[in-house]
């Protein structure tokens, strides 16, 4: 495979900048062009070359590193050169220890950012990556989770990496896609037997599924939406089943509307309006909402 690429270059002058367009060289290229996939490397990070580096600098390079950083930075506030100097220590423990001396810096407290930024980060990526798992996206590819973020690849590999060890997630090989393990099916059951509202609600909602003959639901508002806990069936009602954290507009659902028609009339409004109203089925507009949830309450007062 051969090619041409052309770049625009500055070429800095006594007279100042100017630009111009030069040609590069044709470039004689052979074999297998293929994208790097960093999915299978979780040393990989934005810190990891600076180390590499460090690393293979004779002393007296170091050295002259050192003093020229620490001389350079003199003039910037000391936030900046803790957030520096933690960036070093990410890099090579030596590094940033060295770097840190040299700015004069309390090594306890370089320490201690260090460790909270990076455990604080690090949690966060990883919530936000298991947030993204639901029921419009149960397996997912690393580029797609990274896309949705705004994330870098290989971080969100790395964090992958993490949570299949842990058996948050598992990997389906022949595809390379992602989907909750059952660790979180574990914790999803001890959050709830712990929760009073399941406890209790549970058998009742057996009782009268089975009295009435009819499919039984359960479930909690969360914001503006209403996320099922409990889906009981009576014996001829098995098709209706909902699955447990399966979630809906409260706007659009019967047991939404049921919430808030009980709920305060200010609290209700303000979650119509930060709902994003669409036409699902039948669905009344907003100025109607309000007339309808009072519907609602008398019917079940009756």
């Amino acid at each position: 495979m051969t090619g041409k690429s052309y770049r625009n270059a500055g070429c800095i002058t006594q007279q100042g900048i100017k630009n111009l367009t030069d040609e590069e060289a044709e470039l004689d290229l052979s074999g297998a062009l293929y994208a790097y996939d960093p999915q299978d490397d979780p040393t990989d990070n934005c810190f990891r070359a600076g180390g590499d580096l460090w690393r293979v600098m004779t002393e007296d390079k170091r050295a002259l590193l050192i003093e020229n950083t620490a001389r350079n930075i003199e003039p910037v506030s000391d936030n900046i050169k803790y957030r520096h100097a933690v960036h070093c220590h990410w890099a090579d423990e030596a590094y940033g220890r060295r770097i840190t001396e040299a700015m004069g810096l309390d090594m306890a407290k370089v320490e201690e950012s260090r460790h909270k930024v990076s455990n604080t980060k690090s949690v966060s990526k990883t919530l936000a990556i298991l947030s993204t798992f639901d029921e419009t996206a149960p397996m997912q590819r690393t580029s797609d989770i990274a896309m949705k973020l705004d994330m870098n690849v290989s971080t969100v590999s790395r964090h992958l990496n993490t949570m299949l060890d842990w058996g948050f997630l598992e990997r389906d090989d022949f595809t390379g896609f992602y989907y909750p393990g059952l660790e979180i099916v574990a914790l999803a059951g001890a959050a709830l037997q712990n929760n009073d509202v399941f406890r209790h609600a549970f058998p009742e909602l057996q009782r009268l599924s089975y009295k009435y003959d009819v499919h039984g639901h359960m479930g909690i508002p969360r914001k503006t939406e209403v996320a099922h806990l409990i889906s009981s069936s009576s014996e001829r009602t098995m098709e209706l089943f909902i699955p447990m954290g399966h979630r809906q507009p409260m706007y659009c659902s019967a047991m939404g509307r049921v919430l808030l028609a009980y709920m305060a009339p200010a609290k209700a409004e303000d979650i119509l309006k930060n709902s994003n109203l669409q036409k699902r089925a039948f669905c009344l507009l907003l100025h109607d909402m309000q007339f309808y949830l009072q519907y609602i309450k008398h019917q079940f007062t009756l």
